[in-house]
């Protein structure tokens, strides 16, 4: 009954106001609806303006609304649209005053949220006229991420709008501290999380997250994450488990996710790093730094290149490793059924198609000089192979793994797959590095293709690194500031040494950050935050801001610390 009796309540208003807009129509409804809150104390603000009343609607001529018409939350600094612990956030609003006139506008922000801390709540408006915009950019709200807030939280916030008589809110929110992020090629994008998964970060809800998607389309992917061990019973993995609606947890964030954009590497550049202990006693000891590269120009920008950096921190070698990434795709989500996997044995990757459906296909390859393993799933069992709808067991994930070339084709199905690379040894103390490409078009011939320059991009890639490699810095170091006493800017040089490893000799960077203290300890800005590959570097600080005195400049990257003291003088 609800819809009728709204729908039969705008034509009143119509005929009341037939100059209206549809806008003006919905907000001289919602104005003038009776508040029930105090009739539902369990829903109070979260049930719209309440239940409409078509006598004041039709009779108030007099009726005011403010609603928000955009909002953007901006960093105050390090602005790379992360929203993260310890940061303050500005909140740039843009609005519209549909009905009559205002004439001494003003908002308020509030939060029930114990994570983050308003430091600027207020904004006074003047007067505005009927159907006029305006913002609050020269007065935005801030807040602070407080140091102790958690990870992925999304915040509510209530602003509170005011003029004379009139009283009305809104609700807007953001997520915080966030553990996942979607990197953004030119024609293909996916959302990668700090905890081994690709796709989304709430398996089985899928609502935290984008997906993979080619050509701004729709979402293509289920479920994916990444596997690796050394047998059936000593396996790491963060995709579904033996019960099926739920996913093995088993990697704990170090660096949640981040992008680089434009990348040291690549357009867009993607990092982050985990380990295995939530496993517990049977975890192997090793630590996954995940490098994703995409592009941009013509042949490499429907690709996304994922490099992972096993370093064995457990003490023993391994033998037997294998490393691959689980895949569930739905090409088609109303006719998932009828999704086909195979493996292209002359380009040694494999692919995802409809059997009817104009799709995208998938490709996925592994990049490394490493021996190809690909098994297709029919996710009901009913082909022979294995199934999961019902979970997805240890052995079952070992098998996937490891099984070479013998299971390639699944389908037309709900399928899944797995793209893995093995044996290897890992020696203790050493750094295996394992990368593959996920890659779509809108044909096979066009698959192959990009199949093929992520081959070549990569081993540019590694070509570049090794060639460069006598000239990067052994050593982590910080120099004095110089000048040194300054005023009112300086210049601060720093190295950032190659990380060793099994395949290439020497290779990384690591994330850095380069931070200003006064004599007390206060933090007072944030010059460098960020995945940096090895090499010297130079940053300039202004000081103008700042009074005569002493202050501390701190490198951090990985274990490495060193500060060092500067002088202001005006």
């Amino acid at each position: 009954m609800a819809s009728p009796l709204v729908a039969g309540l705008a034509g009143l208003v119509i005929d009341k106001f037939p100059n209206y807009t549809p806008l003006q129509i919905v907000e001289q409804i919602r104005v003038n609806a009776d508040n029930i809150d105090a009739i539902n104390p369990t829903k109070v603000n979260l049930l719209g303006s309440g239940r409409v009343n078509a006598y004041k609607t039709v009779t108030n001529a007099n009726s005011k609304s403010v609603r928000i018409t955009s909002s953007k939350f901006v960093e105050t600094s390090n602005p790379d649209g992360l929203l993260m612990r310890g940061e303050e956030v500005a909140i740039n609003i843009s609005f519209a005053n549909y009905l009559n006139p205002l004439a001494s506008f003003s908002a308020d922000l509030s939060t029930t949220s114990s994570e983050v801390t308003i430091t600027n709540s207020h904004f006074s408006g003047s007067s505005y006229g009927t159907l006029e915009e305006f913002n609050n950019n020269k007065e935005p709200f801030k807040f602070l991420i407080n140091e102790n807030s958690a990870d992925d939280r999304e915040i509510l916030f209530k602003l509170t709008y005011t003029d004379g008589s009139y009283s009305d809110f809104q609700l807007i929110s953001v997520n915080i501290n966030p553990t996942y992020i979607t990197q953004v090629g030119k024609n293909i994008a996916i959302t990668i999380t700090s905890k081994g998964n690709f796709g989304f970060n709430d398996y089985p809800n899928n609502l935290s997250g984008d997906g993979f998607s080619f050509m701004q389309g729709g979402n293509l992917l289920f479920e994916s994450g990444l596997m690796y061990g050394i047998s059936s019973t000593r396996l790491v993995n963060s995709v579904r488990g033996a019960n099926a609606d739920l996913q093995d947890n088993d990697f704990s964030p170090i660096h949640n996710t981040q992008l680089i954009i434009p990348g040291a590497t690549s357009d867009v550049d993607g990092y982050s790093v985990f380990n295995d202990d939530k496993v517990g006693t049977t975890k192997l000891g090793i630590e996954t730094t995940v490098n994703s590269y995409s592009f941009s120009d013509e042949g490499n920008d429907s690709y996304i290149i994922l490099k992972y950096m096993f370093k064995n921190n457990s003490g023993v070698d391994y033998s037997n490793f294998y490393s691959g990434i689980f895949f569930d795709w739905d090409i088609d989500e109303t006719t998932y059924d009828g999704n086909i996997t195979k493996y292209d044995l002359q380009n040694n990757f494999g692919y995802v198609q409809h059997a009817s459906v104009e799709q995208p296909f998938i490709g996925m390859a592994q990049l490394t000089n490493a021996s190809n393993n690909f098994y297709g799933i029919a996710n009901d069992g009913l082909d022979g192979g294995i199934g999961i709808y019902d979970g997805y067991t240890d052995a079952s994930k070992w098998l996937t793994l490891t099984n070479g070339l013998n299971k390639t084709n699944a389908g037309p199905n709900d399928i899944s797959c797995v793209i893995s690379a093995g044996p290897f040894n890992i020696k203790a103390d050493s750094t295996l590095i394992v990368a593959f490409s996920i890659n779509a078009a809108s044909n096979l011939e066009a698959l192959q293709s990009s199949v093929i320059n992520s081959r070549i991009k990569y081993n540019s890639l590694i070509t570049d690194i090794l060639e460069n490699n006598n000239q990067l810095p052994t050593v982590f170091s910080l120099e004095q500031n110089y000048p040194n006493p300054f005023n009112p800017s300086t210049t601060i040089k720093y190295s950032i040494p190659s990380i060793k490893t099994s395949l290439l000799g020497g290779v990384g960077g690591g994330f850095v950050t380069l931070k200003i203290y006064d004599i007390l300890g206060c933090e007072l800005a944030t010059l460098v935050n960020e995945y940096q590959k090895s090499g010297n570097y130079e940053v300039n600080f202004d000081a103008t801001q700042l009074t005569s005195g002493v202050y501390f400049y701190r490198l951090q990257s990985g274990s490495f610390v060193d500060s060092k003291k500067m002088i202001l003088i005006k």
